[in-house]
């Protein structure tokens, strides 16, 4: 055979080939980058609803608290959800402290951020987040609202 015809099958070689693959790792790509979002999203929700279960303890508070917990079940990696689980037993148990629910939640905010940059952010592994909670005056509706106050 001629070079000309060697080149037009592997040229079509190359094409049947090359299309599917760039098709499944863009469509790979962009499934990931949907993922991310939601997760993101999750996370968002899931930090929101926790500060808020902090400055106002109401009911709403409680199951926007639930509802992002079990929205988090969903997409969530294996060590925020375990960090999760030792945020829920802090609270349920006597032995349970202020001081170790803040170090929990430190420790999922760090997980989070090495779920959702995919990379093991070795360099944040000691690093303290600092929380700043609203010091709110007494809500109108006597309310309960927690005492604000910076956390690290």
């Amino acid at each position: 055979m001629s070079p000309e015809v060697w080149a037009a099958i592997i040229a079509g070689f190359v094409a049947l080939i090359g299309y599917p693959a760039v098709s499944f790792f863009t469509g790979w790509s962009e499934r990931r980058a949907k993922q991310d979002a939601f997760k993101l999203d999750c996370y968002q929700k899931f930090l929101r609803s926790f500060f808020e279960l902090v400055e106002l303890q109401t009911r709403e508070a409680q199951l926007a608290f639930t509802h992002s917990i079990n929205i988090m079940n969903l997409m969530a990696s294996s060590e925020v959800l375990q960090e999760v689980d030792r945020l829920i037993k802090n609270y349920e148990e006597e032995s349970g402290s202020e001081k170790q629910q803040w170090e929990i939640v430190n420790r999922i905010i760090y997980m989070m951020r090495r779920d959702l940059l995919h990379s093991r952010l070795d360099e944040l592994k000691d690093y303290r987040f600092p929380f700043i909670v609203p010091d709110l005056p007494e809500a109108d509706d006597n309310r309960p609202r927690a005492r604000g106050r910076r956390r690290q």
